[in-house]
């Protein structure tokens, strides 16, 4: 198990060379969500931010209008995962998640709260965890799972009480995977979880050499993960039997990997992507590779270098899967050809760049989860630097629509 300076310096972001790591994400991020044309994100000030994508002008480059006024939803910024060029830090890390007319938010300095999707109003009192929220909320039949860096993963109702709470040995970064009535958890005491979520039961835990700070994926009756070990597993799902023997007070069980691929040079961070019996995944090490679900000790295909960390998750767009690096690019993959373009946006003209040409002013670093709309064909996009630009980019023409500048929410 890491020992807990290697967790420090890896919350830090410094990472020790004796591990073989170039580095770890380096800047705060906030993913978006978009729900009925209404998109949500978090701001570095500790804001939430709703735009009405219904008033855009993309003829005029124009943004989207604020649906209301931004809500303060911390109460005090912590320092948060900060380097490099980004000279203050995030009090969001997670993607919000929308039930029963309210956006659920868990943040930075420890608490899980809601917002009325009107801006009417703010949950108070709060969830309170203690300890910082990296990962996001996961809904499921009305209750809400949560993980927080103090190492417990919470099941909590819609109103903000606790179901029941479920302790790992370790932190927890990434976010809960909920499928079939059981909850995922990944912590940084190496193990991953398979919990009842009804009752908070255990039913296995696998696990691995090192930490694990990504998120887990459940497709193909596996869950997918990869570590900071440099090694992705594909682990058998629990079964019904499994999770109702757990339920009732069955002594947990330990799960082996039925496939594992041992061919990157860093840590994965970031979950994996499902597409038509492939795994797609990014690495630390600047590479994305594709395994054969059935057996992901398999690549399908060489490695995409990309020219930078990949820590936010690929998506699949109309066919297409896009991956985004800290480099600031996109690759855009087709998964039958093979081919790839790459594309840069000129962070000043919004100009965009095809294949090796460098704008003057490049993208600035991407690494929160992207949003993919296969019916509008848009890539929404959070770079991060100072300026904490949304970016509104149509994929089949190749240009950014508008975009929105959230450090410059009051």
């Amino acid at each position: 198990m890491l020992s807990a300076l290697v967790i420090l310096l890896l919350v830090l972001l410094i990472v020790p060379a004796a591990l073989g790591c170039s580095a770890a994400p380096s800047r705060g991020w906030s993913g978006l969500l978009i729900s009925d044309n209404v998109l949500y994100v978090g701001t570095y000030q500790g804001k939430i931010v709703a735009l009405d994508l219904t008033t855009a002008d993309p003829a005029r480059g124009l943004p989207p209008e604020l649906k209301w006024d931004p809500k303060d939803v911390v109460g005090s910024v912590s320092p948060g995962f900060t380097c490099g060029r980004v000279n203050n830090p995030m009090a969001l890390y997670g993607v919000p998640a929308v039930a029963d007319g309210r956006l659920y938010i868990g943040t930075y300095d420890g608490t899980v709260l809601w917002v009325s999707l009107d801006g009417s109003a703010v949950s108070d009192p709060r969830f309170d965890t203690g300890k910082a929220i990296v990962g996001s909320v996961a809904i499921a039949d009305d209750t809400l799972f949560v993980g927080s860096s103090n190492g417990l993963l919470y099941a909590i109702d819609l109103n903000l009480n606790e179901k029941w709470q479920f302790e790992t040995g370790g932190e927890i970064y990434g976010t809960p995977v909920v499928k079939d009535g059981v909850v995922y958890i990944a912590s940084a005491d190496r193990c991953l979880y398979a919990v009842d979520a009804e009752s908070g039961k255990e039913i296995w835990r696998f696990q691995t050499k090192a930490a694990i700070m990504s998120t887990p994926l459940v497709e193909y009756g596996r869950v997918y993960i990869g570590g900071c070990d440099d090694r992705f597993y594909a682990i058998r799902a629990a079964t019904e039997e499994e999770r109702v023997a757990a339920a009732n007070g069955a002594d947990p069980l330990v799960r082996q990997y039925e496939s594992v691929f041992e061919g990157a040079k860093n840590w994965f961070w970031t979950q994996a992507l499902a597409y038509n019996g492939q795994i797609w995944v990014g690495n630390l090490d600047h590479r994305v590779y594709v395994l054969d679900a059935e057996d992901v000790a398999q690549q399908l295909h060489e490695p995409y270098k990309t020219g930078g960390m990949v820590s936010s998750p690929p998506v699949e767009l109309n066919g297409t899967i896009v991956v985004a690096s800290q480099d600031g690019k996109l690759y855009a993959i087709d998964p039958e050809s093979w081919d790839m373009s790459v594309y840069a946006i000129d962070a000043k003209t919004n100009e965009v760049f095809e294949g090796e040409a460098k704008p003057k002013n490049g993208l600035p670093p991407i690494l929160a989860p992207m949003f993919a709309d296969p019916a509008s064909g848009i890539l929404y996009l959070h770079a991060q630097d100072g300026t904490h630009t949304l970016y509104a980019f149509q994929l089949s023409t190749k240009e950014v629509l508008w975009t929105f500048r959230t450090d410059k929410i009051k």
